[in-house]
């Protein structure tokens, strides 16, 4: 027989608020890139952003990484 008085599981706002940080991290982590990137473009003053696509694509590549790590400790 269930119990009445029984308090509900705190798992889902865990849950949603750990992969709420793990999206602002990879927002963060992105965003940092792609501000590292363009301050180099702008010392370097390039026709063409080459610094910025490249550190935005090792930003996203890191996140990704961090993100399946991050997760699999889970499994």
């Amino acid at each position: 027989m269930p119990e009445k008085n029984k308090k509900p599981s705190s798992k889902p706002l865990h849950d949603y608020i750990r992969y709420s940080g793990l999206g602002i991290q990879m927002l963060a982590t992105i965003g940092i890139f792609l501000w590292i990137g363009i301050q180099i473009d702008r010392k370097l003053s390039w026709k063409f952003p080459v610094f910025t696509i490249i550190f935005v694509l090792i930003g996203v590549v890191g996140s990704i990484i961090s993100l399946i790590k991050n997760l699999s400790q889970d499994s």
